[in-house]
């Protein structure tokens, strides 16, 4: 009874460990789509700007796009945070502080 125990803890972390797996995987996949948004974006031709106000209206232009990409990256970051908090800190304590813990050193090195 005791090892079935032991096994519906492991199991259910897997499952926990499994979520945190996929959440890192939807957050790389939107980092790379910001990437390629911004090399697309890099490829636009820039005008020169002749005078102060060219420059300050160029900028006005481009500042929602600059804000949007801020505000992408700082929910990037605080889900990134989570994902650290919640699940890997926790696998992290578990390895050093149960004898049978419920990933390995090496499963969390794959997960994460």
């Amino acid at each position: 009874q005791h090892q079935q125990a032991q096994l519906q803890q492991r199991v259910g972390m897997n499952y926990a460990a499994f979520g945190a797996c996929e959440l890192g995987r939807q957050l790389r996949q939107r980092k790379i789509r910001e990437q390629r948004l911004r090399r697309e974006m890099s490829k636009l031709p820039q005008p020169e700007p002749t005078s102060f106000n060219e420059m300050r209206t160029n900028f006005s232009k481009q500042r929602p796009l600059f804000m949007e990409m801020l505000k992408t990256e700082r929910l990037y970051v605080d889900s990134l945070h989570v994902v650290v908090s919640r699940f890997m800190l926790p696998l992290q304590v578990a390895l050093e502080n149960y004898a049978m813990p419920i990933l390995t050193k090496r499963e969390i090195a794959v997960v994460f």
